[in-house]
């Protein structure tokens, strides 16, 4: 292999790494937001039946 082939592979190699690893860390990053978002829908459904439970004691 010639010096120019070795170098545009091993710059190939570093760029696809690179594009993978960025890849990797956007789901890593979604799913945790996703997570976030979840357990913030939840506990605003669990103070929404508090709160209607209440409503209907006073009833």
């Amino acid at each position: 292999m010639k010096k120019d082939e070795k170098t545009a592979v091993g710059i190939i190699f570093i760029v696809t790494l690179i594009l993978i690893l960025a890849l990797e860390y956007s789901n890593y990053s979604t799913e945790k937001r996703l997570e976030f978002e979840r357990e913030k829908a939840e506990e605003r459904l669990e103070l929404s039946k508090l709160k209607d439970s209440i409503e209907y004691k006073k009833d």
